[in-house]
């Protein structure tokens, strides 16, 4: 049975991954969660989940330095393949699908951290037998993220019955949580081999957004007005994700309708 360690396993995507997986059956899961000791066993396969979700550069310079202890050690016990989490926030803004292919210039400082994990990931594992995958993932979406647009919007309107929006044209690509839970479980069943690879459901604009969640909620009998303002801005991002959809046969199944049904339900609590 293959051995498989998470690290970040009692974060939001490392503990979805473990259920998901758990569903799959025929592994052996290991949890490696915040701050805890690298576990003993061998190790097939690290998916290496955890990472700050910050700004700051502290956390972040203290998660490159983990990853880089980690592949390091997983190269020395002769792991055969690490997958892992990368972000779109290694590529610029763009009016265009970015693929793999695409430069990287990363937008923030959280990008320019992945990106330099991917970069010693790559230089870590390159004179060994340990294959390490790259998957630059669109941002996840849930309960558990509520600084995402679309829970902010959601939690907007049902607070002041009405949506303001500035723009309406840019466009994001986001992936539900569950969806990236069985994107990485794809990833495994069909072992990985390296490379990098872009995740994410097809892009969604400001607009459409909205007037989805004001459809959602008035579905429910709460009367939702929208003001727009119209402004131009290049603040967009959506990558192209048919490489990673076609090599692992992996599509996402979750529509925006049902990411707010689940939003909406935690809220409701």
């Amino acid at each position: 049975m293959k051995n498989i360690l998470i690290t970040g396993a009692d974060g939001v995507l490392g503990g979805a991954l473990c259920n998901a997986l758990l569903k799959n059956g025929g592994y052996n899961i290991v949890r490696m969660g915040y701050k805890e000791p690298l576990p003993t066993q061998k190790t097939d396969l690290l998916i290496h989940c955890a990472f700050a979700r910050s700004q700051e550069e502290g956390p972040l310079a203290q998660s490159v330095e983990f990853s880089k202890y980690i592949f390091t050690e997983m190269v020395k016990r002769g792991a055969g393949a690490i997958i892992n989490i990368s972000s779109k926030s290694v590529y610029p803004y763009s009016n265009a699908p970015l693929t793999e292919a695409s430069p990287v210039l990363p937008i923030d400082a959280y990008g320019i951290a992945k990106y330099a994990v991917e970069q010693a990931g790559d230089n870590i594992t390159a004179q060994s037998e340990t294959k390490i995958m790259h998957l630059r993932l669109a941002g996840l979406i849930g309960p558990q993220y509520p600084e995402r647009v679309i829970n902010k919007m959601l939690a907007a309107a049902l607070k002041n019955h009405k949506i303001n929006i500035v723009g309406g044209d840019q466009a994001f690509s986001f992936l539900d949580i569950r969806d990236a839970a069985t994107a990485l479980r794809h990833a495994v069943l069909h072992c990985p081999n390296g490379g990098v690879y872009n995740v994410g459901a097809n892009p969604v604009s400001i607009m459409d957004m909205a007037n989805a969640v004001k459809d959602f909620l008035e579905e429910k009998k709460i009367k939702i007005s929208l003001n727009l303002q119209q402004k131009h801005t290049d603040q967009q991002t959506y990558m192209d994700s048919s490489l990673f959809t076609k090599t692992f046969n992996w599509r996402p199944l979750y529509n925006l309708s049902e990411m707010l049904e689940n939003i909406y339900t935690s809220l409701a609590k």
